[in-house]
């Protein structure tokens, strides 16, 4: 009972927490903080999947603005440094998680579930600071 407890208020905190998270999101987790754990991870991997989608559009957006195509050494996604930037970021985010979920063992939670939160953490975290890239470059000094 307190394993579940501890899960329902991670589900809580993870849904309150992201002010742009889907509703269809926050519904699933209102849901699966009912059932455990694994039904928790399973929105947590649907969420990750649209917030994945929203990354790739924000490297899109850098690869194709002709303000960063000399430093991509060219414009264009699927060349240059923003794709090699993407494609890193990807597999480093897989590579942690696969370490996180190792470390995790000894505490709450299946191994699902904490890969399924360490992959929609740091792609929550990722597309904030990927979409600052054109805010920043759009924006100017007051």
């Amino acid at each position: 009972m307190k394993k579940l407890n501890l899960i329902i208020c991670a589900a809580v905190l993870l849904s309150a927490s992201e002010v742009w998270a889907s509703k269809k999101f926050e519904y699933c987790m209102r849901d699966a903080s009912k059932v455990g754990d694994s039904a928790i991870a399973q929105c947590m991997a649907e969420e990750t999947k649209r917030i994945d989608e929203m990354i790739y559009q924000e490297y899109e957006k850098i690869a194709n603005d002709e303000y960063f195509k000399t430093w991509n050494n060219g414009s264009g996604m699927f060349r240059g440094r923003v794709k090699s930037l993407y494609e890193n970021w990807y597999n480093y985010r897989k590579e942690f998680c696969s370490l996180f979920t190792l470390s995790m063992k000894n505490y709450l939670g299946s191994d699902e579930y904490n890969t399924q939160r360490c992959l929609y953490d740091l792609a929550n975290n990722h597309y904030n600071y990927i979409k600052g890239i054109i805010l920043n470059k759009n924006s100017t000094p007051d």
